[in-house]
Protein backbone atom coordinates (compact mmCIF):
# COMPACT_ATOMS: atom_id res chain seq x y z
CA UNK A 1 0.00 0.00 0.00
CA UNK A 2 2.77 2.43 0.84
CA UNK A 3 4.39 2.07 -2.57
CA UNK A 4 1.06 2.48 -4.34
CA UNK A 5 0.23 5.53 -2.23
CA UNK A 6 3.58 7.12 -3.12
CA UNK A 7 3.00 6.39 -6.82
CA UNK A 8 -0.50 7.95 -6.81
CA UNK A 9 0.77 11.00 -4.94
CA UNK A 10 3.61 11.36 -7.46
CA UNK A 11 1.09 11.20 -10.31
CA UNK A 12 -0.95 13.91 -8.59
CA UNK A 13 2.14 16.10 -8.27
CA UNK A 14 2.38 15.96 -12.07
CA UNK A 15 -1.36 16.53 -12.56
CA UNK A 16 -3.36 17.49 -9.47
CA UNK A 17 -6.61 17.05 -11.42
CA UNK A 18 -6.00 13.52 -12.74
CA UNK A 19 -9.37 11.91 -11.81
CA UNK A 20 -8.22 8.28 -12.02
CA UNK A 21 -5.29 8.93 -9.67
CA UNK A 22 -7.55 10.87 -7.28
CA UNK A 23 -10.06 8.00 -7.30
CA UNK A 24 -7.46 5.27 -6.94
CA UNK A 25 -5.69 7.03 -4.07
CA UNK A 26 -9.05 7.62 -2.38
CA UNK A 27 -9.92 3.94 -2.78
CA UNK A 28 -6.55 2.89 -1.39
CA UNK A 29 -6.99 5.19 1.63
CA UNK A 30 -10.46 3.70 2.27
CA UNK A 31 -8.93 0.22 2.13
CA UNK A 32 -6.51 1.13 4.93
CA UNK A 33 -9.19 2.72 7.13
CA UNK A 34 -8.32 6.31 6.25
CA UNK A 35 -11.72 7.29 4.83
CA UNK A 36 -11.53 10.83 6.21
CA UNK A 37 -8.42 11.41 4.08
CA UNK A 38 -10.10 9.79 1.08
CA UNK A 39 -13.15 12.07 1.04
CA UNK A 40 -11.47 15.26 -0.27
CA UNK A 41 -9.60 13.31 -2.94
CA UNK A 42 -12.76 11.62 -4.14
CA UNK A 43 -14.68 14.90 -4.02
CA UNK A 44 -12.02 16.42 -6.25
CA UNK A 45 -12.22 13.44 -8.63
CA UNK A 46 -15.96 13.97 -9.16
CA UNK A 47 -15.51 17.72 -9.49
CA UNK A 48 -12.99 17.18 -12.27
CA UNK A 49 -15.06 14.47 -13.98
CA UNK A 50 -18.71 14.75 -12.98
CA UNK A 51 -19.57 11.59 -14.94
CA UNK A 52 -17.01 9.35 -13.18
CA UNK A 53 -19.43 6.80 -11.74
CA UNK A 54 -16.82 4.70 -9.96
CA UNK A 55 -15.51 7.77 -8.13
CA UNK A 56 -19.06 8.73 -7.09
CA UNK A 57 -19.52 5.22 -5.65
CA UNK A 58 -16.19 5.37 -3.79
CA UNK A 59 -17.05 8.85 -2.51
CA UNK A 60 -20.42 7.60 -1.26
CA UNK A 61 -18.79 4.73 0.62
CA UNK A 62 -16.14 7.03 2.14
CA UNK A 63 -18.79 9.53 3.20
CA UNK A 64 -20.84 6.75 4.77
CA UNK A 65 -17.78 5.47 6.61
CA UNK A 66 -17.14 8.94 8.04
CA UNK A 67 -20.74 9.30 9.23
CA UNK A 68 -21.96 11.72 6.55
CA UNK A 69 -25.08 9.71 5.64
CA UNK A 70 -27.08 12.43 3.89
CA UNK A 71 -24.11 13.32 1.68
CA UNK A 72 -23.47 9.62 1.09
CA UNK A 73 -27.10 9.14 0.01
CA UNK A 74 -26.74 11.84 -2.64
CA UNK A 75 -23.43 10.42 -3.86
CA UNK A 76 -24.95 6.92 -4.09
CA UNK A 77 -27.87 8.34 -6.06
CA UNK A 78 -25.44 9.99 -8.46
CA UNK A 79 -23.50 6.73 -8.82
CA UNK A 80 -26.73 4.84 -9.56
CA UNK A 81 -27.73 7.39 -12.23
CA UNK A 82 -24.34 7.07 -13.89
CA UNK A 83 -24.08 3.29 -13.46
CA UNK A 84 -27.67 1.97 -13.52
CA UNK A 85 -26.51 -1.62 -13.97
CA UNK A 86 -24.22 -1.56 -10.92
CA UNK A 87 -25.78 -3.82 -8.32
CA UNK A 88 -23.32 -2.78 -5.60
CA UNK A 89 -24.22 0.91 -5.91
CA UNK A 90 -27.94 0.13 -5.73
CA UNK A 91 -27.53 -2.32 -2.86
CA UNK A 92 -25.42 0.14 -0.86
CA UNK A 93 -27.95 2.90 -1.50
CA UNK A 94 -30.76 0.60 -0.36
CA UNK A 95 -28.91 -0.39 2.81
CA UNK A 96 -28.15 3.25 3.63
CA UNK A 97 -31.78 4.24 3.05
CA UNK A 98 -32.75 1.47 5.45
CA UNK A 99 -30.41 2.94 8.11
CA UNK A 100 -32.01 6.34 7.52
CA UNK A 101 -35.48 4.89 8.14
CA UNK A 102 -36.61 5.17 4.52
CA UNK A 103 -37.78 1.55 4.39
CA UNK A 104 -40.06 1.82 1.34
CA UNK A 105 -37.43 3.48 -0.83
CA UNK A 106 -34.80 1.09 0.53
CA UNK A 107 -36.90 -1.90 -0.53
CA UNK A 108 -37.25 -0.45 -4.04
CA UNK A 109 -33.50 -0.02 -4.44
CA UNK A 110 -32.72 -3.43 -2.96
CA UNK A 111 -35.23 -5.13 -5.27
CA UNK A 112 -33.65 -3.31 -8.23
CA UNK A 113 -30.20 -4.49 -7.09
CA UNK A 114 -31.28 -8.13 -6.88
CA UNK A 115 -31.09 -9.11 -10.58
CA UNK A 116 -28.01 -6.92 -11.09
CA UNK A 117 -26.10 -8.81 -8.39
CA UNK A 118 -26.42 -12.32 -9.82
CA UNK A 119 -23.31 -14.31 -9.11
CA UNK A 120 -22.14 -12.06 -6.24
CA UNK A 121 -22.86 -14.05 -3.08
CA UNK A 122 -21.77 -11.30 -0.67
CA UNK A 123 -23.90 -8.64 -2.37
CA UNK A 124 -26.89 -10.97 -2.52
CA UNK A 125 -26.54 -11.81 1.18
CA UNK A 126 -26.49 -8.09 2.04
CA UNK A 127 -29.51 -7.51 -0.19
CA UNK A 128 -31.36 -10.40 1.48
CA UNK A 129 -30.62 -9.02 4.92
CA UNK A 130 -31.77 -5.56 3.84
CA UNK A 131 -34.97 -6.83 2.24
CA UNK A 132 -35.85 -8.79 5.37
CA UNK A 133 -35.29 -5.71 7.51
CA UNK A 134 -37.35 -3.63 5.08
CA UNK A 135 -40.31 -5.97 5.57
CA UNK A 136 -39.93 -7.85 2.28
CA UNK A 137 -39.37 -11.45 3.45
CA UNK A 138 -40.42 -13.10 0.18
CA UNK A 139 -37.84 -11.09 -1.77
CA UNK A 140 -35.31 -11.76 1.01
CA UNK A 141 -35.80 -15.51 0.57
CA UNK A 142 -35.20 -15.11 -3.16
CA UNK A 143 -32.02 -13.12 -2.51
CA UNK A 144 -30.69 -15.69 -0.04
CA UNK A 145 -31.43 -18.59 -2.39
CA UNK A 146 -29.56 -16.70 -5.11
CA UNK A 147 -26.67 -16.06 -2.67
CA UNK A 148 -26.40 -19.77 -1.89
CA UNK A 149 -26.43 -20.57 -5.60
CA UNK A 150 -23.78 -17.91 -6.30
CA UNK A 151 -21.62 -19.24 -3.48
CA UNK A 152 -21.82 -22.69 -5.01
CA UNK A 153 -22.85 -24.42 -1.82
CA UNK A 154 -24.70 -23.52 1.35
CA UNK A 155 -22.82 -22.23 4.36
CA UNK A 156 -24.18 -22.05 7.89
CA UNK A 157 -24.24 -18.24 7.74
CA UNK A 158 -26.16 -18.17 4.44
CA UNK A 159 -28.59 -20.78 5.71
CA UNK A 160 -29.13 -18.89 8.97
CA UNK A 161 -30.02 -15.72 7.06
CA UNK A 162 -32.33 -17.73 4.77
CA UNK A 163 -34.02 -19.19 7.86
CA UNK A 164 -34.57 -15.70 9.28
CA UNK A 165 -36.21 -14.67 6.01
CA UNK A 166 -38.38 -17.79 6.04
CA UNK A 167 -39.42 -17.08 9.61
CA UNK A 168 -40.23 -13.46 8.72
CA UNK A 169 -42.30 -14.88 5.87
CA UNK A 170 -44.28 -16.83 8.50
CA UNK A 171 -42.96 -20.23 7.44
CA UNK A 172 -41.51 -21.69 10.66
CA UNK A 173 -41.41 -25.22 9.20
CA UNK A 174 -39.09 -24.15 6.38
CA UNK A 175 -37.02 -22.05 8.81
CA UNK A 176 -36.53 -25.00 11.14
CA UNK A 177 -35.54 -27.29 8.26
CA UNK A 178 -33.05 -24.69 7.01
CA UNK A 179 -31.51 -24.29 10.49
CA UNK A 180 -31.25 -28.07 10.75
CA UNK A 181 -29.22 -28.03 7.51
CA UNK A 182 -26.97 -25.32 8.96
CA UNK A 183 -26.35 -27.41 12.09
CA UNK A 184 -25.63 -30.49 9.95
CA UNK A 185 -22.95 -28.46 8.15
CA UNK A 186 -21.45 -27.11 11.38
CA UNK A 187 -22.72 -28.46 14.69
CA UNK A 188 -20.92 -25.64 16.50
CA UNK A 189 -22.66 -22.83 14.55
CA UNK A 190 -24.20 -21.13 17.56
CA UNK A 191 -26.60 -18.86 15.68
CA UNK A 192 -28.41 -21.86 14.21
CA UNK A 193 -29.04 -23.23 17.70
CA UNK A 194 -30.94 -20.11 18.85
Amino acid sequence: YQGAERAYRAALELDADFPQALNNLGLLLRDVDRAAEAVPLLQRAVEVDTNFGEAWLNLAMALEETGSQSQAREAYRRAVRLRPEDGVARANLGLLLLQLGEDDQAAIELRRALPLSRGDAAALQAIGLGLRRAGQPGAAIQAMEMAIEAHGEPTPALLAELALAQRANEDPTAAEATLTRAIELDAGFAIAHT
